[in-house]
């Protein structure tokens, strides 16, 4: 039991550490990344803490732990209150407020190393660590559990008030908040008091897995927090592959823990069954892993096959201008399920009036992602005209084709039928369709020209 408990927390401790790197990575100025990674450390501390104090036969160590894991756990109050209120954008009220919120759980945080909470720690002679809850153990659970409440409530507000795209982005992260927080509370703040001299809310922090289960989802699907995040087949297919080894690993730990290895017929025991299982079930995991892999890639690559090949046909035929640019409407808006889309001419009204987009797609050619010009703010100081711009159109992204002296105008799509954020695939995707897309439209109209030459 310890060694699967050992994996198992080891494992949830990895991957959050990982999620929150990443989110940090992707802007270390911004404060809701810096925000949500420090929560992150928060819930490792937590999980960590708890992993010493059940596994540890020392009872130093294994005392002192168990208050962490309640310090750790006060110091959740703070973090969630201020995530939230970073999250997804800086809220109204002022961060004093913030702060006059967070001060009882930094005080519970305090006096979790009293013996207020946590009265002693049994070890006992089956191997198990065994937490006395102290007298004031209630007062804790009845402030952490308000507490929960409060941020998913204030978490609620906030999603509710969001665009669409945000709202998709925002409810798998919400999800992830209220699974783990409903399991913390049991385990921690129900079971734990319920039965004394036990160690069951350690169990609790495994919930976190939750967050970064449903933040990665979000990542990888909605660009959360605008993180371009893309895993490839050969990825996913050595991530499940390390997760099966985990797998083989507590088999043989738990076959080794069964075997007397004392004597030398159980070491061999012990080593033709570990080989064995092995041996058997290494390649059929193996296929039923790349199975499952390839298939989650197969809707992307049957679209991506079906797109090129309208694409190929499109320009293998000899069309006017009229007639490619109706194609590549048409392309373009059932690849990227749209709710609409048209060719502008660099001469039509919108890019004349709008003269912020019109100079930025010319002089640079590269694609403007409607959702993405907040974030780009610091970047540039024209992308808050940009945005200013574009917000009060139906917009989604903006393709232009040809730069400078022969820009040609732009392809314009409209919101997108599933309200979802353009993925990091889609994005390549479009910057692909625009080189073709371009050459085709200026071979098109030289064409056009010279056969205008011929006839006069």
């Amino acid at each position: 039991m310890n060694t699967l408990i050992t994996i198992l927390y080891c494992i949830f401790s990895i991957v959050n550490f990982v999620v929150g790197f990443i989110v940090l990575l992707n802007n270390k100025q911004r404060k809701q990344n810096i925000v949500f990674f420090l929560l992150i450390l928060i819930l490792n501390g937590w999980i960590l803490s708890n992993l010493v104090n059940m596994t540890f036969r020392s009872y130093d160590v294994s005392h002192l732990a168990g208050r962490i894991s309640f310090f750790f756990g006060a110091l959740i109050i703070p973090a969630f209150i201020f995530f939230v209120y970073y999250f997804p954008k800086k809220s109204n009220y002022k961060t004093y407020v913030n702060t006059l919120i967070a001060i009882p759980g930094i005080i519970l945080a305090i006096f979790s190393f009293s013996g207020l909470f946590i009265a002693d720690t049994i070890i006992t002679d089956e191997g198990l660590n065994l937490l006395v809850v102290g007298d004031f153990h209630y007062i804790y659970s009845l402030l952490v559990g308000g507490y929960v409440m409060v941020y998913l409530f204030l978490f609620y507000k906030k999603y509710k008030t969001q665009n669409p795209i945000e709202k998709n982005k925002l409810k798998y992260v919400f999800v992830g908040f209220v699974i783990a927080s409903a399991i913390g509370i049991f385990f921690d703040l129900i079971m734990q008091p319920l039965y004394d001299k036990t160690s069951i809310g350690a169990f609790g922090s495994l919930g976190t897995i939750f967050i970064s289960i449903t933040v990665t989802y979000a990542i990888l699907r909605y660009r959360f927090l605008d993180i371009k995040l893309v895993l490839k087949r050969s990825f996913l297919r050595l991530v499940s592959l390390a997760i099966i080894f985990g797998v083989y690993l507590f088999v043989i730990l738990s076959l080794k823990d069964s075997i007397n290895l004392q004597t030398q017929s159980g070491q061999t025991t012990f080593l033709v069954i570990a080989t064995l299982v092995v041996v058997i079930t290494i390649e059929p995991i193996r296929k039923f892993i790349h199975r499952i892999v390839d298939k989650a890639f197969e809707s992307s690559d049957k679209k991506h096959e079906e797109a090129q090949k309208k694409i190929k046909l499109t320009l293998r035929t000899q069309q006017t201008v009229e007639n490619l640019q109706t194609s590549m409407i048409k392309i373009t808006q059932d690849l990227f399920e749209v709710t609409s889309a048209e060719f502008l001419d660099k001469s039509d009204s919108f890019l004349r009036d709008n003269k912020e987009v019109y100079q930025y797609l010319k002089s640079t050619g590269k694609i403007i992602i409607s959702e993405e010009l907040p974030y780009r703010f610091e970047e540039e100081e024209r992308f808050f005209f940009i945005h200013d711009e574009l917000e009060k159109t139906n917009y989604s992204s903006l393709i232009p084709l040809g730069q400078n002296d022969i820009f040609m105008g732009c392809l314009v799509l409209g919101k997108r039928k599933n309200h979802a954020a353009y993925t990091v695939e889609e994005v390549r995707e479009m910057k692909h369709l625009q080189d073709q897309f371009t050459e085709a439209l200026w071979n098109a109209r030289l064409y056009q020209q010279a056969i205008a030459r011929i006839k006069i």
